[in-house]
């Protein structure tokens, strides 16, 4: 049996996987409900569907995009720095890479519609009163 020298890194990724797919399902459930219940046309209505649980979904996309981001730099430190890795490994290595970067894609594009959007709006108009505020 060969020497595996990054479980490690394999774990993380593995479970890494699994997390954001099952989360990129879900999301795309409540994009689903969100869009065809008009959410779209009021953010502050969006944002409170379900007590908060757009919100609750766009902490959870920073807490994987972060997660995914060290996982990236741990992959790529694999990468870069191992000595003497076997050519199949360098390829696993080299496609967790991919993956971890399509999985973050995948995440920013599906919270981008139309939870983002929402959030823009509303900080927006709290960025506008504030200013309004002040300027009085």
């Amino acid at each position: 049996m060969a020497d595996i020298r990054y479980v490690g890194a394999y774990v993380l990724t593995g479970i890494y996987a699994v997390i954001t797919t099952i989360f990129l399902i879900l999301l795309n459930k409540l994009n689903k409900v969100l869009l065809s219940k008009g959410y779209e046309e009021d953010p502050f209505a969006l944002l409170a569907y379900n007590d908060g649980q757009p919100i609750k979904y766009f902490a959870f996309t920073l807490v994987l995009v972060i997660c995914g981001a060290v996982l990236l730099y741990l992959l790529s430190r694999c990468i870069r720095f191992g000595r003497d890795v076997e050519p199949w490994e360098f390829i696993l290595l080299v496609l967790l890479f991919l993956m971890v970067i399509i999985s973050i894609v995948l995440i920013i594009k599906f919270i981008c519609i139309p939870i983002f959007q929402a959030i823009l709006a509303v900080c927006f108009l709290g960025v506008l009163g504030v200013c309004a505020f002040r300027g009085r």
